[in-house]
């Protein structure tokens, strides 16, 4: 089981308590397990907790009493306060790299779900992609090269061995692309006066 990491700095600025602020960072990374574990445990507490998030604005609930045997997904949404709290990282846009990223490679194989929204809510698959990428990606000098690199390879249409964006994510792929696709004397020298500004 992974890890949520928590911020104390950020849990204090925008007054969240302990719990609270796991239970926001849970639902933003979507590990429903955790809430449903606690749930089992002291269901009283939690769902006093969710009705407080609710109240001020963070999540949006379609279920009054919520308990561990509910499709956590289809029963709790974070709102764009929830979401923004989490993904304020001044001058990370993951849209910008989630649409330079290739949909599929040259002999079809998809690499990142066709979209982001459906019914006004951000899709599982992209809500999953963008807490990787926000997790991976902290400096915006990082951002700028991974946007650069992945455009690049992109554009070269070499795809075709792409790792689909997860593992791409998680294996920060483009420190090693970067030399390939920007570096190299095949590149366009667009992409060389780009990375060297």
């Amino acid at each position: 089981m992974n890890e949520l990491s928590i911020d104390p700095d950020r849990m204090i600025k925008f007054e969240l308590g302990p719990l609270a602020y796991i239970m926001l960072k849970a639902l933003n990374e979507s590990r429903y397990d955790i809430i449903r574990e606690w749930l089992s445990h002291d269901q009283e507490t939690v769902r006093m907790k969710l009705k407080s998030l609710q109240l001020n604005l963070y999540i949006r609930t379609t279920k009054e009493d919520i308990n561990k045997d509910d499709d956590l997904k289809d029963v709790i949404d974070v709102r764009k306060k929830g979401e923004d709290l989490f993904n304020s990282q001044k001058g990370i846009n993951f849209d910008e790299f989630f649409d330079v990223f290739p949909f599929k490679t040259v002999d079809g194989r998809m690499l990142k779900v066709k979209v982001k929204e459906l019914n006004g809510k951000y899709t599982e698959g992209y809500k999953k992609s963008k807490s990787i990428y926000l997790r991976k990606v902290r400096s915006q000098k990082d951002h700028e090269l991974a946007v650069l690199t992945v455009k690049a390879r992109a554009l070269s249409d070499d795809t075709k061995y792409m790792n689909n964006i997860d593992t791409y994510i998680r294996n920060k792929m483009w420190e090693k692309d970067y030399f390939k696709y920007v570096e190299s004397d095949e590149s366009p020298d667009w992409d060389k006066n780009v990375a060297n500004e």
